[in-house]
């Protein structure tokens, strides 16, 4: 009988070693996937960053060459517009290239909204 109680308490051991590590890999991939994914918000800033000075690189060379206010102004319309569909479009790939069993844990749907997050985040460290 005596051998029967130490076997349980030995099964109910291996069980509570199983679910503690399930839940602490589950932990650790919460957060590794946070890390990531602020690492990708970060790649994305510069990146808008670096077009907005490339495209200010275009502006002063079509200036010099002569493209008139009317037609300048419309490139930069053109210009703003498509970076504001890329700035949502990748965000929804973002979100759409998150496993399913953790969209859950994202704090944003949108390109604003991940900014805002991003700026949570920095001012809590």
């Amino acid at each position: 009988m005596e051998y029967i109680l130490y076997f349980l308490f030995f099964l109910l051991g291996v069980t509570f070693a199983k679910a503690f590590g399930f839940v602490m890999n589950v932990g650790y991939s919460i957060r590794m996937l946070k890390l990531c994914e602020i690492a990708i918000l970060h790649m994305l800033i510069s990146i808008v960053e670096d077009v907005a000075f490339a495209r200010e690189i275009k502006y002063h060379a079509a200036r010099e060459t002569g493209v008139g206010s009317r037609a300048l102004q419309n490139i930069r319309l053109i210009d703003d517009e498509t970076t504001k569909n890329w700035k949502e479009t990748v965000v929804k790939k973002l979100i759409h290239c998150y496993p399913h069993s953790y969209r859950g844990y994202l704090e944003y749907d949108d390109w604003s909204g991940a900014m805002k997050y991003l700026d949570r985040i920095r001012k809590n460290k």
